[in-house]
């Protein structure tokens, strides 16, 4: 998620339960863990919100979301980093990553 205040929304999202698990404050960014649920916080480094939902056959999830309609922003491929990722659009225009 993108944040004005990266210390406000670490001090709100601790009052919801959540533990930071990584990340370096000072380069504006943290990792929150609530359960199973990871939550990214960034403070000027990404435009808009982005869903990123990890650990599946990207390849295989892609083709199935062509499948039923839906229109890739960029299509499954491996990234720099050696995982492989794909992106799409919700109806309000909030990026949807996938990654493995």
């Amino acid at each position: 998620m993108n944040v004005r205040e990266l210390s406000h929304s670490l001090a709100f999202y601790r009052k919801l339960g959540f533990e930071k698990t990584g990340g370096d404050e000072q380069k504006g960014y943290a990792t929150l863990a609530h359960g199973n649920l990871i939550l990214g916080l960034y403070q000027g480094h990404i435009e808009r919100n982005r869903l990123n939902f990890r650990d599946a056959d990207v390849f295989a999830v892609a083709s199935e979301l062509k499948r039923r309609g839906i229109q890739m922003k960029s299509d499954a491929a491996r990234e720099d980093d050696g995982s492989v990722g794909a992106t799409f659009e919700d109806p309000d225009g909030n990026l949807i990553y996938l990654n493995t």
